[in-house]
């Protein structure tokens, strides 16, 4: 550091060493949707502030472009209206007793419910005391249920967990059954429930939740089962079981909520079902639903629920692209709100968006009105969450301000949002303070002091995994900046472990906001590749190296099929090498892994000691590799048989040449490949070696990660075919074209000499497939129906006679099957199916229609098909399938062959489409 500044370095230090304080509430997206406040808090056993002094930064460290770590689109109003737990611990009062102890107790939820926790445990512990002293302890354990809140709010976990501890002591010395007894029991469930979620313990909580339902239906108590149902539905959300949540929540609205009157409790309960639906991906049921709870809202004259509602409306409009109603959506939530927190937290809102749409003038007119307001918003954590998404709104917009607002101006918001912080003792905004100024060293490339601050960032006492991960990751980076690349590997290893541990939380990820799984979490699985296969000189990676490489990109799929499919998909699974190295000795597996400047392969032949080869193809930067596929995807749509083949030939070069040695001294015959996203797009069965293509001398198949499910080989004289057709698709469903040969491609199957059952045009339909599936047990299921596999779950189904079957559908219509065979079924051909243009995450499509139909392969289209070129490939597909030896990759290659042989097919359009995902045994 330059000695000429000594006297600049502590006023710029206090100016912007809080710049990157960021939000706990980032990942867990849906948090801050619609689940209590309290169950935001991470776990930690810190029971101090734990301040760390740090170095003040150098006179010439000026914020740079920050990072983004919070979207508009993820901060709803932070308010007690969207909060049951708090809702319940707000409202509940103590039984009759003397105003000393009923003036604490009142005087603790006026601290709570302004966010000043500090002073909350201060007024509840003198009442606690004092119904001590007067032997009251229904009350005395009312208030320690409160307590406990309040401990959680300022991460005291340990105080916490003990004044639960208390209050079901003092519970357990009162008579059971009475109803204030159970009312009281029942609260202090619903709190438990919140600090078991808050600590990573989501099953206990499921079921603590059930408990509080259980009392409440005794007492009964209406409102305090609706509470509770909330709670449940954010507890299976923290499971992963996403569309449990919703369903729990849709049967509140559909049953329970119409008949209660209209109240508060009503519509936060349709806001967090609104804010849910947007994040799921349904925003037109969001908005209805969101209408709802502001109908309610205006009907009760309630500011804080009007302005909760007109958020949730804002955002949902925003995720469709409606730039023009969110803002003023967002206006009229800042018009209605009654506390500066919610005005404020709406208006900043409106500006990032106006700042997104170039709508300079009024952002800059925006802009001291809230810096304004900020001065005057009261010391609680959600107002330290909106100056910080403030701040981080205005920083991430600085090109399009300049000079208009300086770098100090957005540094001294988060300054005054520090100090609240420490106000209030928030620990967790601390690590975010270390760990942001850390990553503005970053920027500056001031490496050992950036090092220094994300090492006390990672320090801070049991951080929860989603801050910890950031900081590994920032941590990783530094390293290598350092050109320390052991220390680095251990620190991105250290970010990926904890990366799996949120697996469940990652699948949340919604593209519509600024947090994305491409953004803030597949970088760290790609830059840990990077750095164990970086080269080292003329070494080559150790095997070691290339196994965790492997294991990495193996996780990042999974974690990229679940953020895809919103849900944990593979169970009953096999290591693929196992499937290598047992049952089928002739294939072989190859990972491609594109960088930013390399494509890395790795290559398992069959042998459980043989090891790993690795070769890479150097100089091709990933922009490359895109544009040669997309060429490629082109080439290979155009129904010409001689076309040009040069990026079929490069792929080819890239992917496959370096290996055919090692393939032909092992003698393979089928190619299994697990293929980065960019590859997904294109069938390896296309690429060409300057005479052939790949499937000219190969069988190939897809698989997404190192597992798949557990198969067995069809045998022909045991197979049994439910075929499906559809000739004409509803008129009401979008612009597909009549399938004029799909009984022709059905009567195909029968002529091959394999049982079969039908379901024939406008006699399929939803129920019809789920009746017959539920009658009767198949080992294969062929739709020759329209479908389309997208890039999001909602854009992938196919068509019935009565309409859409959607991808979330599938497990329902075969589940009888799945429930009552060991296998479930082998195999489910769409032959009639399309990708979304440009997709590359549709291969996801076709992985996830298997994985909810529960069948052990796929095989679908990658591009639209004339109906006639398909019953050709039926036919010679079916004739070879189940034929002794002959495996479904094999099966699927000799059709192709046929396909290749025949003058009306020759061109890749007509049998490169068909990818085969999963098992290919």
């Amino acid at each position: 550091m330059s000695k000429s500044q000594p006297t600049r370095r502590p006023k710029l230090h206090k100016l912007l060493c809080y710049v990157g304080i960021g939000l706990s509430l980032t990942l867990l997206k849906l948090y801050l949707d619609w689940t209590p406040a309290t169950a935001i808090v991470p776990q930690t056993d810190n029971l101090t502030s734990n301040k760390t002094h740090v170095t003040s930064p150098p006179a010439s460290l000026i914020p740079p472009n920050l990072p983004r770590s919070l979207s508009s689109r993820d901060l709803e109003n932070l308010s007690p209206n969207l909060s049951p737990t708090r809702r319940e611990a707000l409202n509940s009062s103590p039984f009759p007793t003397s105003n000393n102890a009923l003036n604490l107790f009142q005087q603790g939820k006026t601290h709570y419910q302004a966010g000043q926790f500090a002073a909350a445990l201060d007024a509840w512990q003198q009442a606690a005391d004092a119904y001590q002293t007067q032997g009251e302890p229904l009350n005395q354990a009312m208030t320690f249920s409160n307590l406990a809140l309040a401990h959680q709010e300022l991460a005291q976990w340990n105080q916490a967990n003990h004044a639960m501890a208390q209050s079901f002591a003092l519970l357990d010395t009162i008579p059971p059954n009475t109803p204030e007894r159970l009312r009281v029991q029942a609260q202090t469930l619903n709190t438990q429930g919140t600090l078991q979620l808050a600590q990573g313990q989501a099953e206990a909580a499921l079921k603590t939740w059930q408990h509080a339902s259980q009392l409440y239906t005794q007492i009964p108590d209406e409102p305090g089962i609706i509470r509770s149902q909330i709670n449940q539905a954010l507890a299976l959300r923290a499971l992963g079981l996403y569309r449990r949540a919703r369903h729990t929540l849709e049967q509140l609205a559909q049953t329970t909520l119409p008949t209660q009157p209209d109240n508060p409790l009503k519509a936060a309960a349709y806001a967090n079902l609104g804010n849910l639906l947007r994040s799921l991906g349904s925003p037109e049921q969001a908005k209805k639903t969101l209408q709802k709870s502001l109908d309610i809202a205006r009907t009760l004259n309630s500011p804080a629920d009007i302005s909760a509602a007109l958020l949730g409306l804002g955002n949902t409009a925003r995720s469709q692209g409606q730039d023009k109603l969110a803002i003023d959506y967002y206006q009229q939530a800042a018009a209605s709100a009654i506390y500066p927190n919610a005005q404020f937290e709406a208006s900043v809102n409106q500006l990032d968006l106006l700042l997104v749409t170039n709508q300079r003038q009024p952002a800059t007119t925006l802009i001291p009105q809230l810096q304004e307001l900020a001065q005057h918003l009261p010391t609680t954590r959600p107002a330290i969450y909106a100056q910080i998404h403030f701040a981080q709104t205005l920083t991430h917009h600085q090109s399009q301000l300049n000079p208009s607002l300086s770098a100090p101006e957005i540094a001294q918001i988060l300054a005054h949002a520090q100090q609240q912080a420490q106000h209030l003792k928030d620990t967790v905004a601390e690590s975010y303070a270390l760990g942001y100024l850390g990553r503005l060293y970053e920027k500056a490339q001031q490496w050992q002091d950036a090092e220094r601050l994300t090492r006390q960032a990672l320090a801070q006492a049991k951080i929860p995994p989603e801050v910890a991960y950031q900081w590994q990751w920032q941590l990783g980076r530094l390293l290598k900046a350092q050109n320390k690349p052991q220390a680095a590997t251990n620190a991105y290893t250290s970010a990926y472990k904890t990366l799996k541990l949120l697996r469940g939380d990652l699948v949340a990820a919604n593209p519509d906001i600024k947090f994305t799984f491409r953004d803030e979490v597949e970088p760290v699985y790609r830059e840990l590749v990077d750095l164990l296969l970086s080269p080292q000189g003329t070494s080559k990676p150790r095997q070691k190296n290339l196994k965790q490489a492997r294991e990495v990109i193996e996780a990042l799929q999974v974690a990229e099929l679940e953020n895809f499919f919103q849900s944990a998909c593979l169970d009953s699974t096999v290591q693929v090498d196992q499937v290598v190295d047992e049952k089928d000795p002739t294939a072989a597996i190859i990972y491609p892994i594109v960088l930013k400047d390399r494509i890395e392969v790795i290559l398992k032949l069959p042998g459980k000691k043989t090891p790993l080869v690795h070769y890479r193809s150097t100089d091709v930067s990933r922009q490359n590799v895109e544009a040669t596929v997309k060429l490629f995807r082109r080439d290979l749509q155009e129904p010409f048989a001689y076309f040009d083949k040069e990026n079929g030939q490069t792929l080819y070069n890239w992917l496959i040449k370096p290996a055919r040695p090692y393939l032909e001294r092992h003698g393979i015959k089928t190619l299994i490949f697990v293929l980065d996203e960019p590859l997904r797009n294109i069938p390896m069965a296309a690429l060409y070696d300057g005479e052939t293509y790949l499937v000219q001398t190969y069988a190939t198949a897809l698989v997404l990660g190192l597992e798949v499910r557990d198969s067995h080989r069809l045998e022909r004289n045991q197979m049994d075919v439910l075929a499906v057709s559809l000739t004409e698709p509803p008129p009401q469903v979008g612009n597909f074209a009549t399938l004029d040969n799909a009984n022709r491609e059905l009567d195909k199957i029968k002529a091959a000499g394999i049982p079969i059952a039908f379901i024939r045009d406008k006699n399929f339909t939803k129920t019809a497939l789920e009746e017959r599936l539920e009658r009767s047990t198949f080992d294969i299921v062929h739709l020759a129906t329209h479908g389309q596999f997208g890039d999001k779950p909602e854009d992938t189904f196919i068509l019935a006679a009565d309409g859409k079957i959607p991808l979330d559908q599938f497990s329902q219509l075969f589940r009888r099957q799945q429930s009552t065979t060991t296998q479930g079924i082998e195999l489910l051909l769409l032959s009639a199916c399309r990708t979304a243009t440009g997709s590359n995450r549709a291969v996801l499509g076709i992985a996830g229609a298997a994985i909810q139909a529960g069948t052990q392969s796929a095989i679908a289209s990658l591009w639209s098909l004339d109906d006639q070129s398909s019953v050709t490939f039926t036919e010679a597909f079916y004739q070879h399938l189940g034929q002794p030896g002959v495996s479904r990759a094999e099966a699927l290659r000799r059709a192709q062959q046929a396909m290749l042989q025949d003058a009306n097919y020759q061109a890749p359009l007509f049998w490169a489409a068909y990818v085969l995902v999963g098992s290919w045994f």
